[in-house]
Formats: structure tokens, C-alpha cells, sequence
């Protein structure tokens, strides 16, 4: 299974980044294998609309079936749940704790989204 994690580095000590469609960098994790790949959300960082639907877009194109997130608006969250992919919370610590929290089953999977269309956007200059 492959899990995308909101992260502000490349590797599994990064930090979680707690805004999706303005997170610096996706993790896919796939856990049945235990490979990392590093996604720049650079392209889509920047994209005043429709951010965080293209982001959920491309990691859906990737195959992932799962998000851990701490934030995520209403259209990525639609984008995700209309693929079937599973998004999950985690708002703080570290990418390897956020995965063993995933796989021991102590996240809480998202019913609905959990910020606004335009929740504040953080500062990445």
C-alpha cells in the first residue's frame, strides 16, 4: 500500500507539514515494501486555486491509496475520496512516527475535510 505524508523535508525524520496543498514535499511511503519516494510540491505550492486538487491529483496518479495530512480543504479532500484513497490525520511529529502510527492503526481517518477552501496560507519564501 502506498501512503502519501505531508512532509517539510526528503527523508522519514522530516517534520509533518500541517498544510496540504501548501506542504514542501509529499513522502510516498509504501509500506507493503518499505521504499520512500520524494515528491517536490513545488509546482503546485505557488498555485493560488486549485492547489491542493492538483497535488491530490498527481499523488493519486502515483498510486497511492492513502494521505496522512493535518490539514486538507474541501476540493483535495473530494479529489482523494472520489479516487478511494483513504485520508488519515496526523498534526505533528515526524514522517516515521506518522507511518508507524498509520500502521499500528492509531490514526483517525477523515470523514470530511478539516480546514476551509482557503485556510492561511503559510509563509515559504
Amino acid at each position: 500500500m502506498k501512503v502519501a505524508i505531508t512532509a517539510d523535508g526528503k527523508d522519514l525524520d522530516s517534520k509533518l507539514d500541517p498544510h496540504f496543498a501548501r506542504a514542501r514535499y509529499f513522502l510516498v511511503v509504501d509500506i507493503d515494501h518499505g521504499t520512500l519516494s520524494v515528491c517536490s510540491n513545488v509546482d503546485f505550492q505557488r498555485t493560488p486555486h486549485l492547489a491542493g486538487t492538483q497535488a491530490a491529483g498527481a499523488l493519486i496518479s502515483l498510486g497511492v491509496q492513502a494521505a496522512i495530512v493535518g490539514h486538507i480543504g474541501p476540493k483535495a479532500f473530494a479529489t482523494f475520496k472520489s479516487a478511494g484513497v483513504r485520508v488519515f490525520q496526523a498534526s505533528s511529529g515526524t514522517v516515521a512516527e506518522a507511518v508507524d502510527s498509520f500502521r499500528n492503526g492509531l490514526l483517525v481517518e477523515l470523514s470530511g475535510p478539516n480546514a476551509d477552501e482557503h485556510w492561511p496560507q503559510p509563509d515559504r519564501t
